[in-house]
């Protein structure tokens, strides 16, 4: 919603003493990520990435690909059943890539920011992705992430 918002040229604030109660599990304590909710995270993200990245496209679906593709291959090794929620999330993304194609032409129209100062607010210093259960994949992804970033 942030990315929608900053689009249409609104600005987002942070309020430290807000709070947030979270319906499905983002507050009841576990830090493990079951297979669903992985598949609807990386669904999600992909969608999101395919409807509102401007000039920034290609550099975000390289990354997406990337981070996807090692974490899948580590939870192929550790947790099958990850492994493919993460595919059945980018298979989802391609049978339904028209609609995500008329949404992106819906947003990119009605947009006011340039991507530029969208995305130095959004991803100032923002922290990578840490697996609980796994440390060695969040550390080799961290430095394979802060690699890419010095790419053109």
């Amino acid at each position: 919603m942030s990315w929608r918002l900053r689009l249409l040229g609104y600005r987002a604030g942070f309020a430290p003493e807000a709070k947030v109660a979270h319906y499905f599990s983002g507050s009841a304590g576990s830090k493990t990520v079951d297979a669903q909710k992985l598949y609807y995270c990386h669904r999600n993200l992909l969608r999101a990435i395919l409807k509102n990245c401007g000039s920034s496209l290609g550099w975000a679906l390289r990354n997406y690909f990337l981070f996807s593709s090692i974490v899948a291959v580590g939870f192929s090794i550790f947790e099958p059943m990850k492994a493919i929620a993460i595919v059945r999330a980018i298979l989802w993304n391609l049978f339904d890539f028209k609609n995500t194609c008329v949404r992106r032409l819906r947003i990119q129209t009605s947009r006011t920011r340039s991507e530029t100062g969208i995305l130095a607010r959004m991803h100032p210093r923002l922290d990578r992705y840490q697996p609980t259960e796994h440390v060695e994949l969040g550390r080799l992804l961290n430095t394979l992430f802060q690699y890419s970033r010095l790419l053109p």
